[in-house]
């Protein structure tokens, strides 16, 4: 379960990505400083949008690890968003300084003695962005697994943690029922002890009041004989 600040943070991404997008879709269509000033937006756009997934991150750490599989999910579908956007405003300034430079003709148009070279150099680009984007995805995963290692790792520590203190309460639970035990046993002795005691008690007050009855009877015999 997601925290406040962690659900707030992540309104306020989605917002911020939702304005880079159409602000990206604007500036295709744009020309000159307006175009300029469009990517430009969108670079300050995209700063926000990665300090807000920064700050998701850290937020992350606040959230019980039992409970972190979906927001952890929903952090990194946010951070590859960013990243797919942020590789799409370089495309997207490259394209239109392609089409400044040329104005916009190419091999189809015959003008550009340079067509197929720049078309070449294009493509090869394309290929290394493709290259770099599938470096960034591995790097995520292995990021990513390297972060559930450590969760993983964390929540093993925690239930060793667990283990060794029900193991240590146990143990004085049974030292506990070992002196109760002790304490039983002696108290069955001093009951035995009182119980022998009060029997001699009463044998020898028998004896006395015997005794006694007898000196009485023979005091008696002696004076009517």
């Amino acid at each position: 379960m997601a925290t406040e600040r962690f659900t707030t943070y992540e309104e306020d991404l989605q917002l911020v990505l939702t304005e880079l997008q159409a602000s990206l879709d604007s500036a295709s269509s744009l020309k000159g400083e307006a175009r300029k000033k469009a990517l430009s937006s969108c670079d300050r756009s995209l700063d926000e949008a990665r300090e807000l997934v920064g700050s998701l991150e850290l937020e992350l750490q606040e959230i019980p690890t039992a409970q972190r599989a979906d927001p952890n999910r929903r952090v990194r579908e946010a951070r590859a968003k960013a990243d797919s956007l942020k590789r799409a405003i370089a495309v997207e300034r490259e394209s239109g300084a392609r089409r400044e430079l040329f104005g916009g003709r190419g091999a189809n148009g015959g003008d550009d003695p340079f067509a197929d070279t720049d078309d070449a150099s294009h493509a090869q680009r394309q290929r290394l962005l493709r290259g770099t984007d599938t470096l960034e995805r591995t790097s995520d995963r292995l990021t990513n697994a390297q972060r559930l290692a450590n969760e993983t790792e964390n929540v093993g520590a925690g239930i060793l943690g667990d283990l060794r203190i029900q193991g240590e309460q146990l143990r004085n639970t049974r030292d506990r029922l070992s002196q109760a035990d002790t304490n039983v046993d002696r108290s069955l002795r001093t009951l035995k002890v009182m119980g022998r005691r009060l029997i001699t008690n009463k044998l020898i007050t028998g004896s006395i009041i015997a005794l006694l009855v007898l000196l009485i009877l023979l005091v008696l015999y002696s004076k009517f004989r």
